[in-house]
């Protein structure tokens, strides 16, 4: 939604990553399975259309699109849109 300007991209997207990417749930369901608990790797990968992706730096995966409107970047606060959907 940032890439057609819906909305602005996250400043702090680390932390709504951390927030929505339930790690724990993952690492508990892979315990009952006996599956050993992979961490998700933050390496850069090259998608379908061979532009690379970086977790890193998803800004500039953005910036490099050829089809793209003005990315605005703001601090998102999650608590706030909680309280309001409530």
């Amino acid at each position: 939604m940032a890439r057609w300007g819906l909305v602005p991209f996250p400043r702090n997207w680390i932390e709504i990553v951390d927030r929505v990417r339930r790690s724990d749930i993952y690492a508990e369901a892979a315990r009952q399975l006996n599956v050993p608990g992979l961490e998700p790797e933050r390496t850069a990968f090259t998608l379908f259309d061979g532009s690379v992706f970086s977790p890193d730096n998803p800004v500039q995966y953005l910036r490099s699109l050829d089809i793209k409107r003005e990315i605005k970047i703001e601090e998102v606060s999650l608590d706030l849109v909680a309280a309001q959907t409530v």
